[in-house]
């Protein structure tokens, strides 16, 4: 009996250190419908700032970022200027601005909010130039990868969460073939080094060994927009385009946890593909290769972890989730714990769409849309244009008033 409570206790203790034995990922299967009653959320107009105005001139918004005073920063990346509001939309003053020197950017693409100060992430060569209260330089924190020194960076989409720096970035190389880029989901320290690896996606593609034609559907983006940090350090990612999978990394870049949803996509609209395709056509304009574009979306658009007022939950923008809805529903959002449990849709009653509109949310109750941010995909003399007589751009914040 004593052989065979050390066989026992031996196994134990093989199960808690093995890593092949004791770190399978825990699976997480949901159905169609959450577990719980979906969740309406009313828009209520706080302010709003649009052309009128002429200490600013809007050009092409790419990011909004709220800070826990309530404050707003609209990223510009055209002029390369943030534009701060305080909480009751009183323009306060212009943040950053276009260049190459201390507190300049070239093409700053995310807004990153730290304590007492912002910072703009460069997307490409890669760097986040910080500025403080006052909007004056406050350093410049340089990615390097110390094994590839040689290696050009560039940036998706960065976050700065619970304290941590984390990048979706591309690591370039020149080669006889042409120019390698590999993908990779990363921590980055105050000082540009990069540790840990979450993600290393490898080679994702070869510049000048193009195909035949330019497929949409080939170039999904898991590190645009579909990851997020959750507060017990996990990476949350959307890493395939034609199955709802959620999957949770930890920072040794162990998988822990994946969870699936029973999804049925529907057909694009014909706007968004026009959408799609004009957005595609404009890159690849030179290349006269014929371009694609699926008729499907991808299971999943957008991923972020924000607190409601009910819990943290993973938020999931759906190819769903702008189709078939109710009437005034502008767009459903489905929402997971951090278990993986599919629990909850959220459905956001308010005017917008995603054809010309984009949003926020910003958390603390909070939704910020830049009204016409997107011509749809038409020409700006269409006669057809459902928007030619309302083509102004504007910066709305909401109050999000929720019920069962």
């Amino acid at each position: 009996m004593k052989s065979l409570a050390r066989i026992i206790a031996t196994i134990l203790i093989v199960l808690s250190v093995s890593p092949t034995l004791a770190t399978e990922p825990v699976l997480v299967e949901n159905g169609p419908r959450p577990s719980q009653t979906i969740r309406y959320w009313h828009l209520k107009e706080e302010w709003r700032a649009g052309p009128e105005d002429e200490d600013y001139l809007f050009g092409r918004i790419v990011d909004v970022a709220c800070d826990p005073t309530g404050n707003t920063y609209v990223l510009d990346y055209q002029q390369q200027e943030t534009y701060v509001f305080d909480p009751a939309g009183k323009f306060l003053f212009t943040r950053g601005r276009k260049g190459e020197g201390p507190g300049e950017t070239t093409m700053a693409s995310n807004i990153l909010v730290g304590a007492d100060r912002i910072g703009l992430m460069n997307r490409y060569p890669l760097g986040i130039v910080w500025l403080d209260a006052d909007g004056d330089p406050d350093g410049k924190t340089s990615p390097f990868i110390e094994d590839h020194p040689e290696a050009i960076l560039g940036c998706w989409f960065g976050r700065l969460r619970h304290g941590s720096l984390l990048l979706g970035m591309t690591r370039s190389n020149f080669t006889d073939e042409g120019v390698t880029s590999e993908q990779m989901l990363v921590g980055c320290a105050p000082d540009g080094t990069i540790d840990p690896v979450y993600l290393d996606f490898g080679d994702a593609y070869i510049q000048g060994s193009l195909d035949d034609v330019v497929d949409e559907s080939r170039y999904y983006n898991p590190l645009a927009g579909r990851w997020d940090l959750d507060e017990m350090g996990r990476v949350w990612i959307a890493p395939e385009r034609d199955r709802y999978l959620l999957r949770a990394v930890d920072a040794s870049g162990q998988v822990v946890l994946e969870t699936t949803r029973e999804f049925s996509r529907p057909d694009r609209p014909e706007p968004e593909i026009r959408k799609i395709r004009r957005s595609i056509e404009k890159p690849w304009a030179r290349s006269g290769l014929p371009i694609v574009v699926g008729d499907k979306a991808p299971c999943i658009e957008k991923l972020w972890i924000m607190e409601n007022p009910w819990g943290t939950e993973i938020w999931i923008e759906s190819a769903a989730s702008h189709h078939d809805l109710p009437p005034e529903v502008m767009v459903r959002y489905d929402l997971f714990d951090l278990d993986g449990k599919f629990t909850h849709q959220v459905d956001i009653v308010g005017e917008g769409g995603p054809l010309f509109d984009r949003w926020y949310l910003v958390g603390n109750n909070r939704l910020i849309m830049v009204r016409n941010a997107s011509s749809g995909g038409y020409e700006d003399d269409d006669p057809d244009h459902p928007r030619f007589d309302d083509v102004d751009m504007e910066v709305i914040s909401y109050q999000i008033v929720w019920e069962e």
